[in-house]
């Protein structure tokens, strides 16, 4: 009987399980500046700053961010070229209800920047695509939130 009992009370909580996730309220993100922060010799550092919002009345336990940065050359509208991508690792916890901004440097080689300085030369702007995703921690597991905005740097 004890084992009936017990399968019944562990099945009890794994139906539970889907009701709590359908009351989870994902994270949203929004992008809300790219800019440069620093110039080297050879490489420079530019941030892209985001506003994540929590939604929820519980903390959001943020991991890592994934991000890539694309530029588009002056060759056409389809043509977008890789300036920087990689992975922030900043936990960061966002009480319920709250918005944080968040800053994101990424590093890049002025060798990557041959189709940006195309299109600046050519347009006095550079067009830029950044997406990613932010990995939240919740219920015991992980799930990712994508985030994506294109717009126009005039530096």
């Amino acid at each position: 009987m004890k084992v009936k009992v017990s399968f019944g009370v562990t099945g009890l909580l794994l139906l539970g399980l889907p009701s709590c996730a359908a009351l989870f309220t994902p994270p949203s993100v929004e992008i809300v500046e790219v800019g440069l922060v620093s110039l080297g010799l050879t490489s420079g550092t530019a941030a892209v700053t985001l506003d994540v919002t929590n939604a929820g009345s519980k903390d959001l336990d943020l991991e890592a961010f994934f991000y890539e940065v694309r530029v588009r050359g002056p060759e056409g509208a389809d043509v977008w070229t890789r300036l920087a991508g990689g992975v922030h690792s900043e936990r960061i916890v966002i009480p319920g209800e709250e918005v944080q901004r968040v800053t994101i440097p990424f590093p890049f080689e002025y060798r990557a920047l041959g189709a940006a300085l195309r299109s600046f030369l050519s347009s006095g702007e550079v067009p830029y695509r950044v997406h990613g995703r932010v990995s939240v921690r919740r219920f015991g597991t992980s799930f990712d939130v994508p985030f994506r905005s294109e717009g126009i740097l005039i530096p």
